[in-house]
């Protein structure tokens, strides 16, 4: 595999052919059926690519479970997808290859569902999303906000207010209507206008580590006096629970 061209991952040369094998997925949920989808394209002014997408019962057996063979025509993107019966107990490990030299192919996509999902759009709220992450946030400035459709590992809220507490949770919507549990309720307080108050720095240095979790020990424990930053999760105490959401802050 080679990932000269940005936003893909290139696949065949003209003298090797180039493959990816995924982590095992469980399938003993779903009776082993399991729902690949895949965004791909031809490389350069190659034609009639073969794209091979199989199931194995190990990352590195020789003969699949299921395969499927497509034909790559356009040099622009096309999603392809495969529904195949794998084993319902058990690991399974999903296989895609260009299938001869000198056929090259570009991969820009690859979503692995368990279950049959024919049919369901994963890009419309409507069907329920998969993966999609929701975000719930309580603040001074809101009293639920819900943010849906997040499909990125990170997501920056705006819109809030200075020197005010906020909470949030997440969970995952899955395609198929259920939902994760909420994670454990988490608590913020935004910096305050004007003043560029670090929220963390505890021993007021400008910056927030490993001395910030020391010196509010000590707060905590009694040994040294409360101050305007120990009180981290902006509950109006300083105890334990200012402990761990500095150390959380500390490894983002």
């Amino acid at each position: 595999m080679n990932s000269d061209v940005k936003g893909y991952t290139r696949f065949g040369s003209g003298t090797k052919i180039g493959s990816i094998t995924s982590p095992a997925v469980d399938l003993s949920k779903n009776d082993g059926k399991v729902t690949i989808r895949i965004k791909a394209k031809t490389y350069a002014l190659d034609t009639k690519v073969p794209m091979v997408v199989s199931v194995l019962a190990s990352a590195d057996a020789t003969e699949p479970i299921a395969t499927k063979t497509f034909t790559l025509e356009n040099k622009e993107d096309m999603v392809y997808e495969v529904i195949f019966d794998g084993q319902a107990s058990g690991d399974n490990y999903i296989k895609i290859e260009n299938g001869k030299k000198g056929k090259r192919m570009l991969l820009s996509m690859v979503k692995v569902y368990t279950g049959d999902a024919e049919g369901i759009d994963f890009d419309d709220p409507e069907d329920g999303g998969t993966g999609k992450r929701v975000i719930t946030i309580s603040g001074d400035n809101v009293s639920t906000k819900t943010i849906n459709g997040i499909t990125e590992k990170t997501y920056t809220v705006t819109d809030l207010l200075p020197d005010s507490r906020y909470s949030y949770r997440v969970r995952a919507n899955w395609y198929n209507g259920q939902s994760s549990a909420w994670t454990p309720l988490q608590f913020v307080k935004t910096l305050t206008d004007g003043q560029g108050k670090l929220v963390g720095d505890v021993n007021g240095d400008g910056q927030v580590n490993s001395s910030d979790v020391s010196a509010l020990v000590s707060i905590v424990i009694g040994d040294s006096e409360i101050n305007e930053n120990a009180d981290i999760n902006g509950d109006g105490q300083v105890n334990s629970s200012d402990v761990s959401a500095l150390v959380a802050i500390i490894l983002g």
